[in-house]
This record gives C-alpha cells, structure tokens and sequence, in this order.
C-alpha cells in the first residue's frame, strides 16, 4: 500500500491531542462491558477504587481511519472495547508489514506504557470503540499495584511469544501452514476452545493476510480457496468457521497453534 493512498491519509490519532478527532461519547462504564472481568481490565476494576483518577473516556473511530502513526506522541493510553485493529510499518518503497491485530481487550500499544512513540502505526480495521486513559495517571497505576505489574508484564511476554512465532512463519514455515496457523490463532482468540466446529467474526482481508505472513495476496486466495474446496473452513459475509479442526491442524503442521 502506498504512503499516499487514500486509506493511509485517513487520520483519526488520539496520540496527537489531549482530545481525540474520533467521536467521543459519554463513558457508559464497566458495569456494562463484557471485558470488565477479563485480562487487564479485570485489574483495573480491583485498582480503581483505591486510584480514581484512573478513569477512561470512550472515544469512537471509523473503519480504516488510523489511531496512531509511527513516531506519533502518545498522550493517552488505549485498551479497545470493541473492533479490530492492525498494526503496521512501511518499507521505504511503500510495502507493508502487519505485525499483529488488535481485538478487544488489548492495548492499542503496550509500548505506549513505557515510550512515548513507536516505529509502528495502528490502524481501525473495522469501527472501533477504544477506552482512553491518561498516560501518567496509569503508567502509576501499573508502578503501584503489584497485579497491574504482573498482568502487564504478563501481556509483553505474550506479545514476545507471538513475534517469535511469526519470525518462524515467516522464515520456515510453508503457506498453507502459515494460513492455517493464522486462522486457528484468530479462531482461537475469538474464543474457540479447540474442540469441535467453530463460527467467528473475520473481517480481514485476503491483502491484510498477505501483510502479516509475508505472502502475496493471490497466493493467499489460492491457499484459502483450496481449504475451502477440501471442507477445512467456510468462508463468509465476515463469518469464518472452522469445519474441520483436525484437517486444518494438519495443514499447519500438526500442532495445535
């Protein structure tokens, strides 16, 4: 994707200003949102009694409308509520490289709690809903509460595991066996347990796959038509469901992912 394309000059960067350009609303709280006991948020419902001022503000973007850029301040903090993220570079000759998607209950960037900018931009994949939280205010949270700590120190090893096993994709693993492995990672953070058929929202694009494991996208469609045909996936309307769990383990090496 080129630098210039209409798509990478839509901007919507809660990093660049104390208010976002996407469409705040009013916060309609924890109580509501079905992340409240998952993961870091979890911790933030314990901590926010004792550390008030940890306090989010919701803020909206549009599909396709970028969040951060690469080397933007980062004044606030952001976990996503709702929708899908990617981030991404850009080689000097315009090619992208997606380095991983964001789903609810992620940091829009775990950097964000350490640097003030990063070499990487984030873009909206689908409409997204983010809670924004001060910088300061929860770079001290996470300082002064030991779960906070572990939990996110917890996340960055994650991420670690995540980019290392993308490293081997890239470097040793054929393409069916990279798609096969993606698509049981996306089923498998959607909430799949493993077992059985599985239905899931997947709005990504055969070029946004393409980007992430270093494949062209024509080969990608050939890949997903041909495990299509052979019964492995239905593949639809944003739907994906993995029809066969056994088949598609095999196409990705044969470990479960």
């Amino acid at each position: 994707m080129s630098p210039s394309s209409p798509e990478s000059r839509r901007t919507v960067s809660p990093a660049e200003s104390p208010r976002s350009r996407g469409n705040d609303s009013e916060w309609s709280g924890c109580n509501s949102c079905h992340l409240r006991d998952q993961g870091f948020c979890s911790i933030l419902q314990q901590g926010r009694k004792s550390n008030p001022e940890v306090e989010p503000r919701e803020t909206s973007i549009r599909a396709r409308q970028h969040i951060y850029r690469a080397k933007d301040q980062a004044r606030h903090l952001a976990i996503i509520r709702e929708g899908m993220t990617f981030r991404y570079v850009t080689a000097t000759d315009g090619r992208r490289q997606i380095l991983s998607v964001g789903m609810p209950g992620d940091f829009v960037a775990t950097s964000f709690v350490v640097r003030d900018t990063a070499h990487f931009s984030v873009q909206a994949l689908t409409p997204v809903r983010l809670c924004l939280f001060d910088k300061k205010a929860l770079q001290q949270f996470i300082r002064s509460d030991l779960a906070a700590l572990h939990c996110f120190l917890d996340l960055i090893v994650s991420e670690k595991e995540s980019r290392e096993a993308q490293i081997v994709d890239l470097g040793r693993r054929t393409s069916e066996e990279r798609i096969a492995r993606f698509l049981l990672h996306m089923a498998t953070r959607s909430g799949w347990s493993g077992e059985g058929g599985f239905s899931f929202h997947f709005p990504i694009r055969q070029q946004h796959i393409a980007d992430m494991l270093g494949l062209t996208q024509v080969h990608v469609s050939r890949v997903i038509s041909k495990f299509r045909r052979s019964g492995f996936i239905q593949l639809g309307s944003g739907l994906l469901k993995i029809t066969d769990p056994y088949a598609l383990r095999q196409a990705a090496g044969g470990r479960n992912v």
